[in-house]
């Protein structure tokens, strides 16, 4: 078994349209394949900073993220600056940054290389057959909502390593101080985040918001606040009362902050959903490419830890998570868990762990073998593949996906 990642990418972008290339002349698939080739020829870690930047913009480019905006670029550097010099005072911390393209990278492969998985996609962007304004070229829309939601999953970061930070500084002060049985405790909360949530109606072009509103007629009373229109999708999605899981989503962050606990997905998506909102509503867009495909991937983006943490519990108790009730945030848990080579440790703790520093990965026939790889030769990795898996299977229900699912 050999790493066969670059040569799905490959497929994946062979079998690619790219609406802007073919109708307007532009380069993004070029530029896709010749930036990915870069990322995974990387020599050390400085090379690979570099080369996955030029994934994020090429990404931002293709989409009309940068053409007059370039701020969803400078929060994933952020991002990647905070982690790289916070991440030390903390116990346990590792890279974000690679890892997001990584996760990019990793969900291509599966979406090619899995006939079903596309089949279900490909149900899944119709909403019921109530949306029909998604991209029409060749695998377009995937890499569009897949490209919003692993790239920018983690980007709201920094505010879980601020609780981390503090957390292990007052143990080390509770420590000092005798009270080993009684570590200090702390929780972070963001007081105002009511007004970040609103969306205030948008201000499209005329022709836009008759033709908005005619199509799609249910987000005139849920069209104001993001958790509102993320409950909406969950509830359709996974079939919740949408009442119910609107008000445990609002009260959320009381639970969080309770349990001494941030949900860095929970903040990533609200982030990155009111960014967009800003961007389309300056543009005065289409509301259609708003309210569904980025509603879309910024509900896999809340899913990727609120599902586990969230719904899996009261009062919900969901079962392990079916591919089909929604493909897209299915598919960010499974490669976020298994993004876990090659990334860079900052905390304390884990810069004296060993973690697999490269893989193996083959996917034929509805089956996938993930095997992963020590700098150290004699490390024996069973241990960690077998938890890996076990961490997996937990919450997803992988043969909703796969025939056989092989981590070693």
């Amino acid at each position: 078994m050999k790493d066969n990642l670059f040569e799905y990418c490959e497929e994946f972008f062979n079998e690619l349209e790219i609406y802007n290339d073919i109708n307007n002349g532009e380069t993004n698939k070029k530029d896709f394949i010749h930036a990915i080739r870069g990322f995974v020829n990387s020599t050390d870690n400085d090379n690979e900073n570099e080369k996955a930047i030029e994934i994020y913009e090429v990404f931002s480019r293709a989409y009309w993220m940068i053409k007059n905006d370039d701020s969803i670029l400078a929060m994933v550097k952020e991002m990647k600056f905070f982690e790289e010099r916070a991440g030390v005072l903390t116990e346990k911390q590792r890279d974000h940054f690679v890892h997001s393209v990584n996760v990019f990278l990793l969900g291509l492969a599966i979406y090619i290389r899995m006939p079903n998985y596309r089949k279900s996609f490909e149900k899944y962007i119709t909403f019921g057959n109530e949306y029909n304004d998604y991209y029409k070229t060749k695998h377009e829309e995937f890499l569009y909502r897949w490209g919003i939601a692993s790239l920018f999953h983690d980007i709201a970061y920094p505010i879980e390593i601020s609780l981390k930070q503090l957390t292990s500084y007052l143990t080390f002060v509770s420590e000092k101080c005798g009270l080993d049985n009684n570590i200090l405790k702390a929780s972070v909360t963001i007081k105002n985040s009511e007004a970040f949530n609103l969306l205030p109606k948008m201000n499209p072009k005329k022709e836009f918001d008759n033709e908005f509103f005619l199509k799609y007629p249910k987000f005139k009373e849920n069209a104001t606040n993001s958790l509102s229109l993320m409950a909406l999708e969950l509830s359709q999605s996974f079939g919740i009362d949408f009442s119910e899981i609107e008000k445990a989503m609002y009260g959320y962050i009381e639970k969080m902050s309770s349990n001494n606990h941030i949900d860095h997905g929970y903040y990533s998506a609200l982030i990155v959903l009111r960014w967009f909102y800003k961007l389309v509503d300056k543009h005065e867009w289409n509301p259609s490419y708003f309210y569904y495909p980025i509603l879309s991937s910024v509900t896999s983006i809340i899913l990727h830890n609120y599902y586990k943490f969230g719904l899996m519990n009261l009062p919900f108790n969901m079962q392990r998570f079916d591919m089909k009730n929604h493909p897209l945030g299915f598919l960010l848990i499974l490669c976020d868990e298994l993004q876990d080579w090659g990334r860079t440790p900052y905390g304390v703790k884990d810069l004296k762990k060993v973690f697999p520093n490269k893989k193996n990965i083959e996917i034929y026939n509805n089956e996938l073998t993930f095997e992963y790889l020590y700098v150290t030769p004699d490390w024996d990795g069973k241990l960690f593949a077998e938890s890996k898996l076990e961490t997996i299977n937990k919450v997803l229900q992988v043969d909703s996906l796969f025939n056989k699912f092989i981590i070693i």
